[in-house]
């Protein structure tokens, strides 16, 4: 997994507005225990101003399991349709050498057959992006927010997939993440 180009949005603007409750602009002395706040309580709301892009290069198995989360978009990520004849990807590390292997193979018989017959690159393209391995690495460009993040990461921290610490360890990293989101856990 590779974590990149992270950008942070509205942080102060959005810890000061969490003070609208209050009837003031002013970011409340009890930010921290807002933002930890049990999910769904709505004391955490302001979380979703802090606003979140990076990229993320990714196993297709941990991207199937990102996608359950709903309050993040892509912006753009990698075509295996367009780009899989290219055969320039990586590979989580867990991945079979072996399968690794064999699907380069397809890539480059599939290659050969194109030269021969062109039409058949519509049929090709489809049958490499359906077989391809599980753990090849697509990367994509998303916008997330920390109140999704905090969601993410009670569900995430400790999981098997070895990619999903990559991201929680990234998550703890963020400008007060850890301060405006864990801090009655951090008491514990």
């Amino acid at each position: 997994m590779k974590i990149e180009n992270t950008e942070i949005a509205f942080l102060e603007r959005s810890k000061k507005e969490a003070g609208l409750s209050y009837g003031t602009l002013e970011t409340p002395n009890i930010i921290d225990k807002l933002g930890s706040a049990p999910a769904g309580s709505g004391h955490d709301n302001y979380l979703k101003g802090i606003m979140v892009a990076v990229t993320v290069t990714a196993s297709q198995v941990w991207w199937l399991q990102w996608s359950r989360y709903h309050y993040h978009d892509i912006v753009s990520s990698t075509s295996k349709m367009h780009s899989i004849l290219a055969g320039h990807y990586t590979y989580h590390p867990a991945t079979d050498p072996v399968i690794i292997k064999q699907f380069e193979e397809q890539i480059a018989d599939a290659k050969i057959l194109l030269k021969a017959e062109g039409t058949l690159k519509r049929a090709i393209t489809e049958a490499l992006a359906l077989t391809c391995p599980m753990g090849l690495e697509l990367t994509a460009g998303i916008r997330t927010n920390y109140l999704q993040l905090k969601t993410v990461y009670s569900q995430r921290v400790g999981h098997i997939l070895s990619e999903w610490g990559e991201y929680c360890d990234w998550i703890e990293e963020l400008p007060e993440f850890v301060y405006l989101t864990q801090k009655d856990e951090l008491s514990k």
